[in-house]
C-alpha cells in the first residue's frame, strides 16, 4: 500500500506544480501515510522529474526517437538521486534523532532542491520549494 501513497503523491505532485499551485501542499499528504526508508524519496523524485521532463520527449518529432527517449530517461534518473541523496540523509537523522523522517521534509525538500538547480547540469524544472 506504501507504493500507491508513493506514487498517488508524486503523480498528484507533478500535475499540482503545472496546473494547480496551492494543491502542491496537498499532494505531499500522502507521503506521510508510509513507512520511510532510505530510498522512498528517490522513488517520489524518479517518479516526478519523469513526469516534469516528459517534454523532453516530445523532441522526438525533431529528433531520433531513441534518443529523445534515452536523454528523458537519463534526466528523470540524473535528477532523482539528487532526492534520493536527500532520502537517505534524511532517514539516517530520523533515526538518530528518533523522529519521523516526514517531520524533516521541508528542510530536507528545500536543500534538495537547491543543490539540484546549481551547476552545470542546474534545473529549477519541478522545484517545488520555490514555486509556493
Amino acid at each position: 500500500m506504501a507504493r500507491y501513497y508513493l506514487i498517488i503523491s508524486a503523480i498528484l505532485s507533478a500535475w499540482c506544480y503545472q496546473y494547480v499551485g496551492i494543491g502542491i501542499l496537498i499532494s505531499l499528504v500522502p507521503l506521510g501515510f508510509i513507512k520511510w526508508n532510505k530510498t522512498t524519496l528517490f522513488w517520489w523524485g524518479l517518479i516526478y522529474m519523469a513526469i516534469s521532463h516528459g517534454f523532453l520527449l516530445e523532441l522526438s518529432a525533431h529528433s531520433n526517437g531513441l534518443i529523445a527517449s534515452l536523454l528523458w530517461i537519463a534526466c528523470s534518473l540524473y535528477f532523482a538521486s539528487f532526492y534520493g541523496i536527500g532520502g537517505a540523509l534524511l532517514f539516517q537523522i530520523s533515526k538518530k534523532i528518533k523522529q519521523d523522517a516526514y517531520l524533516g521534509l521541508p528542510i530536507v525538500f528545500f536543500m534538495v532542491e537547491k543543490i539540484k538547480s546549481m551547476g552545470v547540469y542546474g534545473n529549477t524544472n519541478g522545484n517545488l520549494g520555490f514555486s509556493l
